[in-house]
């Protein structure tokens, strides 16, 4: 499926619970890849710049919390572990029920660049091919 439906598709989603925020600024995009060194793919940054997010301690229905542009982390950090090559070219974008896991990006000049994948066990597990991919896996009826 097209990734602006799957963002729109979001995007109300997140209004209809009344947790969508206002949609991030392109510099701020531009800051956080330069920041952490990085070309985000072009559904991540389409989905920064319809909705920046969620507030801190705000959740969607399914559990899920997307993280505003200025929150998104190595995984290494959003894990409060020391950096490890396992974690390597992974951003953390997202969490699930509080923390129980949390959702990255990988990034970098990995083949699978793009992919998403489950944090927070032993080891990344990769739940999407793309960003696109994981948007319609979250918007399938819980």
């Amino acid at each position: 499926m097209n990734h602006q439906i799957l963002i729109t598709k979001s995007h109300s989603l997140w209004q209809a619970q009344g947790i969508a925020r206002p949609p991030a600024r392109r510099s701020d995009v531009v800051k956080a890849e330069k920041k952490w060194r990085v070309h985000f793919p072009t559904a991540f940054i389409a989905l920064y710049l319809q909705t920046d997010g969620m507030e801190e301690g705000v959740m969607d229905d399914r559990l899920i919390r997307f993280w505003p542009i200025c929150e998104i982390v190595p995984a290494s950090t959003a894990l409060e572990i020391p950096p490890s090559p396992i974690h390597q070219g992974f951003l953390a974008f997202a969490d699930w029920s509080l923390w129980c896991h949390g959702y990255a990006i990988r990034l970098g000049a990995a083949e699978d660049a793009g992919s998403v994948w489950l944090i927070g066990g032993d080891q990344p597990m990769q739940v999407a091919a793309s960003f696109t991919v994981f948007l319609e896996y979250y918007l399938e009826e819980p």
